[in-house]
């Protein structure tokens, strides 16, 4: 190899690492890559980029972020439920049309049961798709602060409200009225401060939030 091949082929490796390391730094996730970066394509010829987590085989997860997030936004969460044992998939955008489509690809994978995190605009997309679907193996569901939406009226789903009290773009008004107006089973959490949706993630609250959807989820 010549000085100039060698040279070039440095030069990607450490552009390569520094991105890895930039993104995990900027989310406060450690370097795994466990994962894959797929494209799938819904039977009406969707396409959407996920990142798909192995786990076990029965339950999963979709993460649908925030209008100002990308799947990358999910890592670090993905990766906690990848130590229970829990597969996840977590879309680029939280459109309804991308939580169905991950949620077809799911099911098309063999899992048993699935539960739906979304967040913010992501939150709404979770919400849209909820009220869409038939059928038992979409069972949790934890929206935080959507932005919108309408209620959740499946009895066969256990529902997770979160939000902060001062949330500066989803009141925490708004969120407790499609919470009272969902059906049971059903939880409501709050916490202090302002911070809207995913951006709670990057307060004093982070770990007992982590900890509560976890819980949540695992919860039989």
């Amino acid at each position: 190899m010549n000085k100039t091949k060698y040279t070039l082929m440095c030069f990607l490796i450490v552009l390569v690492a520094t991105k890895i390391i930039f993104v995990n730094l900027c989310f406060g996730t450690e370097i795994n890559i466990n994962y894959k970066e797929l494209r799938i394509k819904s039977e009406s010829g969707v396409e959407s980029d996920i990142a798909f987590f192995d786990g076990g085989k029965k339950r999963a997860v979709i993460f649908a972020p925030g209008a100002s997030f990308s799947k990358e936004s999910w890592y670090f969460l993905a990766e906690r439920f990848q130590e229970e044992k829990i597969a996840s998939v977590s879309l680029n955008t939280g459109s309804a049309t991308d939580v169905l489509n991950g949620i077809d690809f799911l099911k098309k994978s063999g899992f048993e049961k699935i539960a739906l995190v979304g967040g913010s605009i992501g939150g709404v997309g979770v919400l849209e798709a909820s009220n869409k679907l038939t059928g038992k193996v979409i069972d949790k569901i934890v929206v935080i602060a959507p932005f919108g939406g309408n209620p959740i009226k499946n009895e066969n789903i256990s529902k997770l409200f979160i939000v902060a009290e001062d949330d500066m773009m989803s009141s925490s008004a708004e969120v407790y009225r499609l919470f009272d107006d969902s059906s049971d089973p059903k939880t409501y959490k709050e916490f202090s401060g302002s911070n809207h949706a995913q951006r709670l993630f990057e307060t004093q609250h982070k770990e007992t939030l982590i900890v509560t959807i976890i819980d949540f989820i695992k919860d039989n």
